[in-house]
């Protein structure tokens, strides 16, 4: 998924590991985000014109919110009850 930002995007896949990329940059592979424990499926960046959060969803049947100014996971979103994968996630501006 693209950033406003059309050189700055954010990936997803079967490591488990979303990944933040720069076109611009030597080395495009600036940050790598850990958690999920089976494939991800999904990414977005949140709504808000800045590039500081993205969420993910996997076949661990979690959504994680990530910060990508710390580099870290800042929520995690579950339900104990949930047997299927989280296929695709969206944003918007209201939340």
């Amino acid at each position: 998924m693209y950033a406003q930002d059309s050189n700055v995007f954010v990936s997803g896949g079967c490591d488990t590991v979303c990944r933040l990329w720069d076109l611009r940059a030597k080395y495009p592979e600036i940050m790598s985000f850990h958690g999920h424990e089976s494939d991800i499926n999904a990414v977005d960046f949140l709504q808000g014109g800045s590039l500081q959060s993205f969420v993910s969803g996997s076949d661990d049947s979690t959504l994680r919110l990530y910060d990508i100014r710390g580099c870290e996971q800042m929520q995690l979103y579950e339900d104990i009850k949930a047997v299927s994968s989280v296929t695709s996630v969206a944003s918007s501006k209201s939340g």
